[in-house]
């Protein structure tokens, strides 16, 4: 006799954005300028920055060497989640139900996440573009851990102690 596993009833997906609603929402918004409607899709755009937000920042982090740059703390995260609601309210107007040129449709679930991935990429990277070599400690830890990948002992790097002092 051969026992039968009792199979388990299998939960449905629960999705946190509807696209055909997401979209409904969106002709309508571009159609109406309704505030109503854009506070719903305000609602929904905060759902999908809230679950891509640690993916965007993990892919930047991943690039860097460790240890070298904080990761965003909660004030940071809030600006970035503003700037990327501010970002969407530009690309409600880019966004296109279809293509005219393929007559593919595009979903504005993907359009918009990507929107808000490579949003928050952006502005993490132009962050650490500012910052990186005007801090001394972070400019320190850069050297010190590239001359450790490359096998030199970072007490025998040169050293321009005028530019520390303006940092003092």
């Amino acid at each position: 006799m051969v026992k039968k596993k009792k199979e388990s009833p299998k939960k449905p997906k629960v999705q946190y954005v509807d696209n055909d609603v997401f979209e409904k929402l969106l002709k309508r918004y571009k159609r109406t300028k309704d505030p109503k409607t854009l506070d719903q899709l305000f609602v929904i755009f905060k759902k999908i920055i809230n679950s891509v937000y640690n993916i965007a920042v993990r892919n930047i982090y991943n690039n860097i060497v460790p240890g070298n740059f904080p990761m965003p703390n909660q004030h940071d995260k809030e600006d970035l989640i503003q700037s990327m609601m501010l970002n969407m309210m530009t690309a409600i107007h880019c966004w296109k139900p279809a293509h005219k040129e393929k007559k593919i449709k595009s979903k504005a679930f993907n359009y918009f996440t990507c929107c808000i991935v490579y949003g928050i990429q952006n502005e993490l990277k132009k962050e650490l573009r500012k910052g990186w070599y005007k801090s001394p400690v972070l400019s320190k830890n850069y050297i010190i851990n590239v001359a450790a990948k490359m096998g030199i002992d970072y007490r025998n790097l040169m050293v321009d102690y005028d530019e520390m002092k303006k940092y003092e």
